[in-house]
Parts: structure tokens; C-alpha cells; sequence
């Protein structure tokens, strides 16, 4: 089974404090917020992940690759349209 970690909003509430980086990868005790989440699920048994980026999310690729590092697996789908609005009009 696929974890998908949905790490494409462009972070605009917290600009002011973070313009250069996405969200996602804001550190929390030297670690990026998303690194928790894989290895929250990982500890579950999960080590399969899609990451759904857009905004900077070139970052998030440098950062974590392929997941080998991590040992996970993941793949990304990159956003050209913005999918939570899309989703959330249907809501």
C-alpha cells in the first residue's frame, strides 16, 4: 500500500516567515516536517510514498530523492494545476 503526502500549496500564511522554502520542509528539531510523516509511517510498516508537490517542490526532490537514504520508496507527481481547490469545489 501507497502513502500520499499532498506537499503543493504554495505556503502563502506563512511567507512571512518562510519565502524561500516550502512548507513542508520547515525543520522541526533539525529535520523537515514531512521527514516526521515518512518516518511516522514507516514505523507502521508503510515504505511507499507518492509526494504531490508543486511550489518550490524542487527542494523537496533534492532533499529526499528517490527515499533510498531514508529507505522508502518515492515517487512524485508534480502539480501543474492546483489539485485542493479542484477537490474542494466538489466538497
Amino acid at each position: 500500500m501507497k502513502v500520499v503526502i499532498m506537499a503543493g500549496g504554495k505556503g502563502t500564511r506563512i511567507a512571512s516567515m518562510y519565502r524561500d522554502i516550502p512548507k513542508s520542509m520547515i525543520k522541526l528539531r533539525g529535520k523537515p516536517i514531512i521527514q516526521y510523516q515518512i518516518e511516522k509511517f514507516k514505523y507502521y510498516g508503510f515504505n511507499e510514498f507518492i509526494f504531490v508537490i508543486g511550489y518550490m517542490g524542487k527542494q523537496i526532490i533534492n532533499y529526499f530523492g528517490d527515499g533510498a537514504k531514508f529507505n522508502v520508496s518515492i515517487e512524485y507527481y508534480i502539480e501543474k494545476n492546483r489539485l485542493v481547490q479542484q477537490v474542494l469545489c466538489f466538497a
